[in-house]
């Protein structure tokens, strides 16, 4: 069971209204659905799945397409958790080593097309993403922009390259606090380690922008990831790669991959049972909306029963960060 079902249970025990958007490369199975079906109505929520491969940039373009075209609501929950150890080297379509751009690239690109609808018009937002303490196992000073490409294709070991991805991944964090940070949206992006419950922890609890933590605590990087001239280097390489932009603007698809139309109906299925929210039914710092959660790639256990980082009609002020 995976990071997203886990955090999708997690939610909807917390006892709000929620339209939930989940990306994943298969269909969701009857049985899981049978499993959420319970919560889902309880809550009066809604559960939509689309396709998304992150082995694809036409796959991400597509499914955030229909994010920014057939929802109006900003997003509040973004949870990346789509991740792979490829067992050999081999490249994607778009020319990517496999295991960097599905751990890494394409969660950089799916930030970047969904940004406009993240923190916006101060409603607060969180970018969760699901990492590694292994990380920290790449010695420090042996991968770098300039010989990345090498180390992801000589003597190509599945673990080590897994562990470079997860290195890198940290470094995204860094270039999105920064990027939002610059552009005062009120958006926090965080890390954790290793996912499950970890996962649900980032979105009952509070926590800072630019967080690693684990199961038992906040924790430091690798000690490189704090090099600020490094940092900038590795946001410089994501530009490079095309999946980052050095400020808030529409990227447009690119040429190789042209975007396709809208999947038809037998791509994306409606799971929620309830009725649609009334402005009253969601609340943040007062103003009324429908919360929004994509979600990569992802599994669950049983829920925590805790209380979110997000205002809940009747209550105080949120507790907790958010995932």
């Amino acid at each position: 069971m995976s990071e997203g079902y886990a955090a999708l249970e997690s939610l909807l025990a917390t006892g709000g209204s929620y339209t939930v958007v989940l990306g994943s490369r298969a269909e969701l199975e009857p049985w899981r659905y049978g499993q959420l079906q319970p919560s889902l109505q309880s809550s009066n929520s809604v559960l939509e799945r689309l396709d998304c491969d992150f082995a694809r940039y036409t796959s991400v373009y597509q499914f955030a397409e229909i994010i920014k075209t057939k929802y109006a609501e900003p997003i509040d929950v973004l949870v990346l958790c789509a991740g792979k150890i490829s067992s050999r080297c081999r490249h994607t379509v778009d020319g990517q080593e496999e295991t960097l751009q599905v751990n890494v690239l394409s969660h950089a690109l799916l930030i970047e097309l969904l940004a406009l609808k993240l923190g916006v018009n101060g409603t607060p937002c969180r970018i969760l993403m699901v990492g590694s303490s292994l990380h920290r196992s790449v010695p420090e000073g042996t991968v770098s922009p300039a010989n990345i490409d090498t180390k992801l294709s000589v003597n190509f070991d599945p673990m080590e390259v897994y562990h470079i991805t997860k290195l890198i991944q940290v470094f995204l964090m860094y270039t999105v606090q920064e990027r939002f940070n610059d552009d005062q949206r009120p958006v926090s992006v965080v890390v954790v380690s290793p996912g499950g419950r970890t996962v649900c922890r980032g979105i009952t609890q509070n926590f800072p922008s630019g967080t690693y933590f684990s199961q038992r605590k906040i924790e430091e990087t690798a000690e490189e990831t704090y090099n600020m001239e490094l940092r900038h280097a590795w946001t410089q390489w994501f530009i490079s790669k095309n999946v980052w932009k050095p400020e808030f603007i529409e990227a447009p698809a690119p040429p190789m991959a042209p975007l396709g139309p809208i999947p038809a109906p037998g791509h994306v299925e409606n799971y929620g049972q309830g009725q649609e929210l009334d402005q009253g039914q969601w609340q943040w710092q007062g103003q009324g909306q429908t919360p929004m959660m994509p979600f990569g790639q992802s599994g669950s256990y049983p829920p925590q029963t805790q209380q979110p980082w997000f205002q809940m009609p009747g209550q105080g002020q949120g507790q907790g960060s958010h995932s």
